[in-house]
């Protein structure tokens, strides 16, 4: 995300401050909004969403995500794996 404000560090005056136009700042506040959600809810939707890297001593190495799955990763000889979850048509 590329951010429209930044924190104040002059030690003057405290806060955010943005070098945008009003408008633009008015039309990503509107979409933000438009989401319903709050920054504690986009929070947990990241933190749900996250994969872990887990490298073992061996130099192979698996992703998990937050569901317990191994969706892929590699053996010892280097070869790439992934697992997929076959479907009935």
């Amino acid at each position: 995300m590329d951010r429209l404000t930044h924190e104040r560090v002059s030690g003057i005056k405290t806060g955010y401050w943005s070098p945008n136009k009003k408008d633009e700042l008015i039309e990503r506040l509107a979409a933000y909004e438009n989401t319903g959600l709050m920054p504690g809810d986009i929070r947990t939707l990241v933190a749900q969403n996250q994969r872990t890297t887990i490298s073992l001593p061996d130099g192979s190495w698996f992703v998990k995500d937050n569901d317990g799955n191994n969706p892929m990763g590699n053996d010892t000889d280097g070869n790439l794996w992934c697992a997929v979850q076959a479907a009935r048509l």
